[in-house]
């Protein structure tokens, strides 16, 4: 709603306290990252200090990332499997997970991560809520056909999930499922986990910026059971960019 978001937005410095506080009691390691936001919905990352070549930028543990097997796991994610058939896809999995932890209000362990996300995509430009004067601009290019075709998928697995009884349960609406499918898509990563191909949504990670010329590097590393980024050559204090 307008009044509770925009309210609620005002206190984003303290909702950027309160994950990075969440993120090192759980073993995270950022020393020289900080969360930067311009409008209301746009976030950034910047580096606060020097990072010399080779250097670990973030460390995210395991636990504070959720992934599709974690998607496949939980309540709604074991009734899908169960109760439909045929192709399910990835981000579908990690939709549910994300309703799920959102659904537990503060009692989520994920709580402070899904404080500082975007509550509207709207805001923040996603073509598939374009009106008819942007949609012209766009005319003779593949965008269109790509964004719509986002939205066909999205509604196609929700047709075929809500029928799900984990999910007539949840009481979670098209909309909700079309919120969870955004933030799914505009912040995961695909690495391997354990030598098998995963998705993962990553704290703090998922706040970068796209630039191919990107300063850093990123990889789940299994030895240290975390996600990490680390930089390339040695970046001054300033935004710190990432590829998708």
């Amino acid at each position: 709603g307008g009044m509770a978001s925009a309210g609620a937005s005002d206190d984003f410095g303290l909702r950027v306290q309160a994950l990075k506080k969440w993120l090192s009691a759980n073993g995270a390691r950022f020393m020289k990252v900080t969360i930067n936001r311009y409008k209301s919905e746009g976030r950034d990352l910047r580096t606060t200090a020097k990072l010399e070549k080779g250097e670990e930028a973030i460390f995210i543990p395991r636990k504070c990332i959720i992934a599709i097997s974690d998607g496949k796991r939980c309540k709604a994610g074991q009734a899908i499997r169960k109760e439909t058939t045929g192709w399910v896809s990835n981000h579908t999995y990690l939709a549910v997970r994300i309703l799920t932890e959102r659904a537990l209000g503060d009692k989520s362990f994920f709580y402070p991560w899904l404080q500082v996300l975007p509550s509207d995509y709207n805001e923040q430009g996603m073509p598939q809520y374009w009106n008819e004067e942007q949609r012209k601009e766009l005319a003779f290019t593949k965008t269109l056909g790509k964004s719509d075709g986002v939205l066909e998928n999205i509604t196609e697995m929700w047709n075929k999930i809500k029928r799900v009884s984990a999910i007539k349960e949840s009481g979670w609406t098209l909309e909700e499922f079309k919120w969870a499918r955004f933030t799914v898509l505009t912040r995961t990563f695909g690495c391997t986990e354990q030598g098998a191909p995963e998705t993962m949504m990553v704290p703090l990670a998922d706040m970068a910026n796209h630039d191919f010329n990107r300063p850093t590097r990123w990889d789940y590393n299994d030895k240290k059971a975390g996600f990490t980024v680390r930089v390339v050559r040695s970046v001054d204090a300033r935004a710190m960019p990432d590829t998708y």
